[in-house]
């Protein structure tokens, strides 16, 4: 009985990794909206592959998010996923491999956006 239990458990927190198997070989264009401006970047722009790094680097220490986030200082769209950058957080909504949505957050330094949109 307590064999059962613990497997159970064991099943029961794997599933809660915080590491999010995010699919970036295929993200198509990548378009980042901000300042009412929505700039389109195509898979050989630095831009593309400064945001397909970053999102690769960072798949760990989200969160769950289950409200709807409000619009942050920039909005990245691309195959498959929209990632949304507040000024403190950012709120990723991607297509796991399961073939459902997921929607996560975790905090973030606007600065580190600032730079890479440059």
């Amino acid at each position: 009985m307590k064999l059962n239990f613990l497997i159970i458990c064991t099943l029961l927190l794997s599933g809660c990794s915080g590491e999010h198997k995010i699919n970036t070989s295929n993200l198509g264009d990548i378009t980042i909206i901000f300042k009412q401006k929505r700039l389109l970047f195509k898979p050989d722009s630095i831009t593309h592959s400064r945001i397909t790094d970053w999102i690769n680097q960072n798949r760990d220490g989200w969160e769950p998010y289950y409200a709807t986030a409000a619009p942050g200082k920039y909005i990245i769209k691309a195959s498959g996923l929209t990632l949304n950058i507040g000024y403190d957080n950012a709120v990723l909504n991607y297509e796991h491999v399961s073939g459902q949505y997921r929607q996560i957050s975790k905090p973030v330094l606007i600065s580190t956006f600032d730079l890479m949109l440059e």
